[in-house]
């Protein structure tokens, strides 16, 4: 079987306000850490054996994988290479905090295997990064980048958040200007979203800062085109732009609806039209592992809405859309519902061509909107 495979690091220094992520405080012994990196491997040894997958992309996330010692990591790649059929032409990505890596560390990485580097710069604003919790200031992120460059890293993406507290229109425009002077490959720009127990959500409870703001957040977002597309970058997903070549594979497979598998505490993963889930906490997860026990802890079947919703929602994500012939011989959907559907819709949504239909500029923008109304359109349908 062909899969994209994750990789879950738990640790982080610290706690972003906004993070809902599986994620920890670093420990103070190391021994803990490698605890967790030795039920990681011994996680990728058994997978490895219980089925002959062959792996496309591989992709390290978090928490903070950057925290990581370099020689751990080619430790890691190596018993991916034993355990799996890594492909050679694989996309090896690690996240990493822009204050957490050098020049050194990252030559070290790429030496090792690694060819794709995500870093989550998030604002070049001092003030903003530290009003949410980021150990890295501006000035470090743009060292961040330079000294991937001088590791050997062709392939660097960066990750930036619009609408947050105290963020300006003219901030964000600062921040997309200096995107243009350090010219990553790919841009992954998100609005911020208030999510349930975290900081950000208890700040904005309590009246220490405002939530953000739609209309501001919408004009951020209307920013991003206009910058980038004379600089070469294209949307090919709802909130990624990348120059040509350079989308991000590893989470392609995801938006196409392919198989994955998601190694590591709290990960995910998709075969066979299984969902399974590994434990949370990553004591208890590592626990497991060194006890023969196995870490996943839920199996989901997934029925035909299930399905549906996945390829409905991830396709119309991407540039590439929905291929509506290819649905309705898959899949027990009644097109004149769909094709009402279409009709009822304000102009300037949607677009289609033949049997395929894709998000305009404006209906990205809405595409909650959009997804909502036509799911409920099709599973009513089945």
């Amino acid at each position: 079987m062909v899969v994209g495979l994750y990789l879950h690091f738990a640790y982080c220094r610290t706690r972003c306000t906004y993070c809902d992520f599986n994620a920890y405080s670093e420990p103070d012994a190391v021994d803990e850490q490698r605890a967790y990196f030795e039920a990681l491997l011994e996680d990728v040894r058994r997978t490895g054996a219980e089925r002959a997958y062959t792996v496309r992309t591989l992709f390290c996330g978090g928490g903070t994988p950057s925290l990581i010692p370099a020689t751990w990591m080619g430790e890691l790649l190596e018993v991916c290479r034993t355990s799996f059929q890594l492909d050679p032409q694989a996309e090896i990505t690690l996240e990493a905090n822009p204050g957490t890596v050098d020049q050194s560390s990252l030559a070290a990485l790429r030496q090792r295997g690694f060819n794709r580097l995500s870093l989550g710069v998030q604002s070049f604003q001092d003030e903003l990064l530290e009003r949410i919790g980021r150990i890295h200031d501006a000035q470090q992120a743009g060292q961040a980048l330079d000294a991937a460059r001088a590791a050997g890293f062709e392939n660097v993406s960066l990750d930036l958040i619009y609408g947050l507290p105290g963020q300006s229109l003219a901030d964000f425009q600062a921040d997309l200007k200096r995107v243009g002077e350090l010219r990553p490959e790919h841009l992954s720009a998100y609005a911020l979203t208030v999510e349930p127990n975290t900081r950000l959500e208890a700040q904005i409870r309590l009246g220490e800062i405002a939530p953000p703001d739609p209309d501001l957040q919408a004009d951020m977002a209307d920013q991003l085109a206009p910058f980038l597309r004379p600089l070469g970058y294209r949307r090919y997903e709802i909130s990624n732009w990348a120059q040509s070549g350079r989308a991000c594979r590893h989470n392609l497979i995801y938006w196409r609806n392919r198989p994955y598998l998601g190694l590591g505490c709290g990960a995910t993963s998709y075969t066979d039209g299984w969902r399974t889930r590994r434990i949370l906490h990553p004591r208890y997860y590592a626990a497991a592992l060194a006890q023969g026990r196995t870490p996943v802890i839920e199996h989901e079947r997934l029925g035909l809405e299930g399905t549906l919703k996945d390829i409905i929602t991830l396709a119309l994500r991407t540039r590439r859309g929905l291929d509506l012939a290819r649905l309705y011989r898959r899949y027990p959907v009644l097109p004149d519902r769909v094709e009402g559907f279409l009709d009822g819709l304000p102009r300037g949504l949607v677009r289609r061509q033949g049997s395929r239909i894709r998000l305009t500029g404006r209906g990205r923008n809405l595409a909650n909107v959009v997804f909502v109304e036509l799911l409920d359109t099709l599973l009513t349908s089945v």
